[in-house]
This record gives C-alpha cells, structure tokens and sequence, in this order.
C-alpha cells in the first residue's frame, strides 16, 4: 500500500515537472514586459511581486499561468486591462502558486459568464445598477475624498443616512 503511495507519488511528480518543463520552454515573456508604472507616489512599484520588482521564479510563475489559460483556451484578457499585470494580480492574490491562481482564474471567468459581466469594467454606473445614480446617491450619501498612499481613491459613505428601504425602491441586491 505504502508502495503504491509512493509510485502515485512519484508519477504526479513527474507530471507536473514535465508540464513545469514545457511551460517553462514555451516562454511568453523572456523578460518582464513594458507595462504602465503606478504612480510615482506609490509604494507599490517597490514591493516584491508588483511590477517592476518581478523576480525569476514570479515571471516563470506568470509564464506557467499563461501557458496554463492559452492550453485552456480560457478567454482570459478581454484587451482593456494589461496582461501580464493582470496575471500579476491573480498570482499574489494565491501568493504565486500557480495551479491556485490558475483555479481562480477559471472560477473569475466562469462568475463573468454566469452573471454576464464580461464587460463589467465598461458598463456606466446607472447599467449596473439599474437606475439613475443621482436618484440613488440621495438615499446613499458616498463620495471620494481624496487619495490613500498608493494613490488609489478613497470613497466615503454615510451610513447614517442610507436609506435601504428607498434604494430597494430604485434596485434590486442583485
């Protein structure tokens, strides 16, 4: 039993070596690709594993995620977002281990499909929510107020005045 253990072992070992082998030999980025930088403000561009601080085993980790999603013929970047920072962030999110990030990528894929929200980053606030902004904001006070160190928007809400009856009258929660 213990020998069968061992030989299944072994066997999966060698597959993923192989697989590790071939990604590795069908290499998408030689080297980190050219990508928008953030902000000079951010801290972001400084920390390991955001670009451009990518080390050799982060950008062999992004050569096997993208050889992974290609092989699965995975509608992955739609064109709106740069690919090798997108591949970045579903790699830390599972801190680079790719068949994780890979699992994740199809479960992101599959909730776009299902809720069809593939062109979530295009549509205009009143399409998502189904009604007039303006209206809404009257019952749910939010604004942005400024930038957080990394240069990201910070957005206020005042929850004292929310009024969840008034906007179930203008949307749903789905």
């Amino acid at each position: 039993n213990f020998e069968n253990i061992f030989k299944a072992i072994s066997l999966s070992l060698v597959v993923v070596a192989l697989i590790m082998e071939f990604a590795s030999s069908h290499k998408k980025y030689e080297k980190i690709p050219d990508c928008p930088h953030y902000h000079p403000n951010s801290e972001l561009s400084s920390q390991p594993g955001f670009y451009p601080n990518i080390s050799n085993d982060q950008l062999l980790a992004a050569n096997e995620l993208i050889y992974l999603i290609e092989s699965g013929k995975l509608n992955f970047n739609s064109g709106d977002e740069v690919e090798f920072l997108k591949l970045l962030r579903f790699l830390r999110a599972r801190k680079f281990h790719v068949k994780n990030a890979f699992k994740m990528v199809e479960n992101d894929i599959k909730w776009r499909a299902e809720e069809n929200r593939e062109n979530l980053r295009n549509e205009m606030v009143d399409e998502v929510l189904g009604c007039n902004v303006t209206d809404f904001y009257k019952y749910f006070p939010a604004w942005i107020q400024g930038h957080d160190k990394q240069m990201r928007p910070v957005s206020y809400r005042q929850f004292g005045h929310f009024e969840i009856w008034n906007v179930l009258k203008l949307t749903s929660l789905q």
